[in-house]
Protein backbone atom coordinates (compact mmCIF):
# COMPACT_ATOMS: atom_id res chain seq x y z
CA UNK A 1 0.00 0.00 0.00
CA UNK A 2 1.22 3.66 -1.03
CA UNK A 3 1.72 5.76 1.99
CA UNK A 4 2.16 9.91 1.86
CA UNK A 5 5.42 11.01 1.05
CA UNK A 6 6.09 7.34 -1.03
CA UNK A 7 7.96 7.82 -4.62
CA UNK A 8 7.13 6.08 -7.20
CA UNK A 9 10.29 5.98 -10.02
CA UNK A 10 9.61 4.98 -13.37
CA UNK A 11 11.80 5.34 -16.51
CA UNK A 12 14.90 3.03 -18.25
CA UNK A 13 18.08 3.62 -18.94
CA UNK A 14 19.54 5.08 -22.21
CA UNK A 15 19.85 1.25 -23.10
CA UNK A 16 16.41 -0.27 -22.34
CA UNK A 17 14.58 -2.08 -19.79
CA UNK A 18 15.90 -5.23 -19.15
CA UNK A 19 13.11 -7.36 -19.53
CA UNK A 20 13.75 -6.25 -23.38
CA UNK A 21 17.64 -6.91 -22.89
CA UNK A 22 17.25 -10.39 -21.47
CA UNK A 23 14.36 -11.93 -22.96
CA UNK A 24 12.39 -11.92 -19.66
CA UNK A 25 14.97 -14.13 -18.18
CA UNK A 26 16.76 -11.94 -15.95
CA UNK A 27 18.61 -11.54 -13.53
CA UNK A 28 16.12 -9.77 -10.80
CA UNK A 29 16.04 -7.97 -7.83
CA UNK A 30 17.46 -10.34 -4.82
CA UNK A 31 16.83 -9.85 -1.93
CA UNK A 32 19.79 -7.00 -0.40
CA UNK A 33 20.22 -5.37 -3.54
CA UNK A 34 19.93 -1.61 -3.17
CA UNK A 35 18.02 0.78 -5.55
CA UNK A 36 18.64 4.65 -5.26
CA UNK A 37 16.70 7.08 -7.52
CA UNK A 38 18.48 10.69 -7.52
CA UNK A 39 16.84 13.91 -8.15
CA UNK A 40 18.93 16.99 -8.87
CA UNK A 41 19.10 19.66 -6.04
CA UNK A 42 16.73 17.06 -3.78
CA UNK A 43 18.35 14.34 -2.98
CA UNK A 44 19.01 10.25 -3.05
CA UNK A 45 16.44 7.86 -2.17
CA UNK A 46 17.71 4.47 -1.54
CA UNK A 47 15.71 1.09 -0.50
CA UNK A 48 17.30 -2.12 -0.01
CA UNK A 49 15.33 -5.46 -1.47
CA UNK A 50 14.13 -7.31 1.42
CA UNK A 51 13.63 -11.14 2.18
CA UNK A 52 10.30 -12.31 0.38
CA UNK A 53 7.55 -12.22 2.81
CA UNK A 54 3.53 -13.78 3.43
CA UNK A 55 1.05 -10.99 2.93
CA UNK A 56 -1.72 -11.86 5.22
CA UNK A 57 -5.35 -11.05 4.09
CA UNK A 58 -6.51 -8.21 6.77
CA UNK A 59 -10.42 -8.88 5.97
Amino acid sequence: MLQPGDVIGSGTVGTGCLLELTKGEGPWLQPGDVIELEIERLGILRNVIGEKREIRDSG
